[in-house]
């Protein structure tokens, strides 16, 4: 699990993933950020990224992992709200 949060020790900073979330909806000149923008292809590009890079204890498939992030955002934490 990893958390937002400074005080604990597995915090992912937001910073790492704006200049990919900004730079595509530069180049598409999108009027606003979305929250579907940040979550939908991130983990998935993540993953891939870390099985080509060698560092992935296991293999996915990138595109069930996207489904899986919508799956419980959609499903889980955002639908209790």
């Amino acid at each position: 699990m990893a958390t937002r949060r400074s005080d604990f020790p597995n915090q992912i900073n937001n910073s790492l993933v704006f200049p990919g979330v900004f730079r595509g909806a530069l180049d598409v000149r999108a009027t606003a950020i979305t929250f579907e923008m940040g979550i939908e292809r991130v983990a998935a590009a993540v993953a891939r990224s870390a099985m080509e890079t060698g560092v992935a204890r296991i293999q996915r498939d990138p595109e069930a992992i996207a489904r899986d992030t919508r799956a419980f955002l959609y499903e889980g934490e955002l639908g209790s709200l």
